[in-house]
């Protein structure tokens, strides 16, 4: 079975995905977000497999 297969959304994320992630929390938006943790998985984390 091939990794993309066991992801919810069946695919990676593109570099444009996570790259939308790092400019939204290095922007003015997210000034009161501090010590989080985001996982950009493609709902892999919320699914027991």
């Amino acid at each position: 079975m091939l990794f993309e297969n066991k992801v919810v959304l069946n695919r990676y994320a593109t570099a444009e995905e996570i790259a939308d992630l790092m400019v939204f929390l290095s922007s003015d938006k997210a000034s009161f977000i501090s010590g989080s943790y985001y996982r950009i998985d493609g709902g892999q984390g919320a699914t027991s497999v």
